[in-house]
């Protein structure tokens, strides 16, 4: 009996031994991980370990619906890319400056990496609506592009397409592939996808058909325009002013060459929208033929404004200090009012400051 004891009290210590090499191991590990998430997410950006810890380590600045995110290497790797590609390019030949060394460089920096950031959470969103919709782009299908884009450059080109991205941004193909070519094949399928569900524009259709309705039940066109219509016309009863044709999209110059003047013409159908035309006047003008024209105008919804509109339904967070996720605009902010001030500054009036002109 005091043999079998003394065996299970060693079995105890030594069962306890083990486990408390693993306690201190989880311990360590979660000390190890609590550090790196204060450096990436409570410590100022631009201390030197959490500019490091940004740099390399793959926490999400930003979620898309929970399973897209913005990897924080990912977004440092593409500023860096970007800052690359301004500071390779000898601007000062045509009057401009490019400087990110500076404190205010930096800030100018920061807000170059807040397009980004909008730029990767669009790409990411596109991804996710893509594959709701069952499209998927294989690495395979994006390999496959990378080569018909080479082939369309030609065999002696390639080199110079490498040397190219290594110089700029510092890619090689499989770089490109992964940030410009496969983000831009989604984009491609979703936008078809897109047209193919609002190909028959019911909507816009119905509204215009309510206005021809109108017109023929003789309603004067100004006020059917005015209740009606669309865009910065209507509050004016649709007029749009004095024309050339040629400045005239397409459907709209054939219509107004064809119309007799004062009669409103039937619906038609352009890339905007639909559309029915009024000729006011014809006349030359310094050997020109101009044509006076006023609008009921129904828009169709563009690509651009769905997604927008799918993004503002998505939920969207930002895991970071310094942004902030507006459902209204679609897009990350800066927390900071000041940087909000600057970027508005800087979009607006770029001051010869070559990385927000080009």
């Amino acid at each position: 009996m005091h043999t079998e004891r003394i065996a299970r009290f060693r079995e105890l210590l030594k069962k306890y031994h083990i486990t408390a090499m693993v306690l201190a191991a989880v311990s360590a590990a979660l000390f190890v991980l609590a550090v790196l998430l204060l450096a990436a997410y409570v410590f100022p950006a631009k201390w030197s370990l959490s500019a490091k810890i940004r740099s390399e380590v793959p926490f999400p600045v930003a979620l898309v619906e929970y399973h897209g995110a913005i990897p924080m290497n990912q977004l440092a790797g593409n500023l860096q890319s970007l800052r690359r590609f301004y500071e390779a390019q000898d601007f000062s030949k045509i009057g401009l400056r490019v400087d990110f060394s500076t404190a205010e460089g930096q800030q100018r920096l920061k807000v170059r990496e807040l397009e980004l950031v909008n730029k990767m959470l669009e790409d990411s969103a596109i991804s996710v609506l893509a594959r709701e919709r069952g499209i998927m782009i294989t690495d395979a299908t994006a390999s496959q592009e990378v080569a018909k884009r080479l082939n369309l450059l030609g065999s002696g080109q390639t080199n110079n397409v490498r040397d190219r991205l290594n110089r700029l941004y510092g890619w090689d193909l499989a770089a490109f592939e992964k940030n410009v070519v496969l983000p831009s094949l989604y984009s491609e399928a979703l936008q078809k996808s897109f047209e193919a569900e609002a190909g028959n524009f019911a909507a816009p259709k119905e509204k215009i058909a309510q206005a021809k309705k109108e017109l023929s039940d003789g309603r004067t066109f100004a006020d059917v325009a005015k209740e009606l219509s669309e865009g910065r016309s209507a509050k004016d009863g649709g007029e749009l002013g004095w024309f050339s044709y040629d400045d005239l999209t397409p459907e709209l110059r054939d219509a107004a060459k064809a119309q007799a003047v004062g009669t409103p013409g039937d619906a038609i159908e352009s890339s905007l929208g639909f559309h029915i035309l009024l000729v006011l006047e014809r006349k030359s003008q310094d050997g020109k033929e101009m044509v006076h024209v006023a609008q009921v105008f129904t828009a169709k919804q563009t690509f651009a404004e769905w997604l927008a509109a799918k993004m503002a339904a998505m939920r969207i967070r930002s895991l970071v200090s310094e942004y902030q996720w507006n459902a209204v605009t679609s897009r990350m902010e800066f927390r900071d009012p000041a940087m909000r001030d600057l970027e508005k500054r800087l979009l607006e009036n770029p001051q010869g400051d070559a990385a927000f002109l080009l």
